[in-house]
């Protein structure tokens, strides 16, 4: 059993916690849809700083799934941005519930994944 098809990286996992940061409720009376990174983020400073390490689980998949450097320096921008976006007081709040810093680095991810696979096929047809 490979621990990155079931285990705690796999991309299912990754994107389940995507979806659980940034998804998870449905405000009714706007239709949109926000997550705990948006709830936990409401908390002055420890609240950002929290779904800031929450965050990093992506990158730490990323780089268990042997994802370039590049791609994970990447990553870590939009975890970084996500977190100055939601410190600013209310109007940041309101920004980083449409930001979406994890759904953004797991597309990267799956990008990074899909792109390694073509470049192996091209480098050994016969796979």
């Amino acid at each position: 059993m490979n621990d990155l098809e079931n285990g705690v990286y796999s991309l299912k996992n990754l994107e389940r916690f995507a979806n659980f940061m940034e998804d998870r409720f449905r405000i009714p009376v706007l239709n949109v849809r926000v997550g705990w990174d948006f709830v936990i983020g409401l908390i002055p400073v420890a609240g950002d700083l929290l779904t800031m390490l929450a965050s990093l689980y992506i990158l730490v998949g990323a780089y268990h799934h042997r994802v370039r450097k590049r791609t994970i320096a990447r990553m870590l921008v939009n975890v970084l941005a996500d977190f100055l976006i939601g410190a600013v007081p209310i109007l940041g709040d309101i920004l980083d519930a449409s930001f979406r810093s994890n759904k953004k680095n797991v597309r990267l991810l799956l990008d990074a994944l899909k792109s390694q696979q073509n470049q192996a096929n091209l480098h050994n047809p016969n796979r």
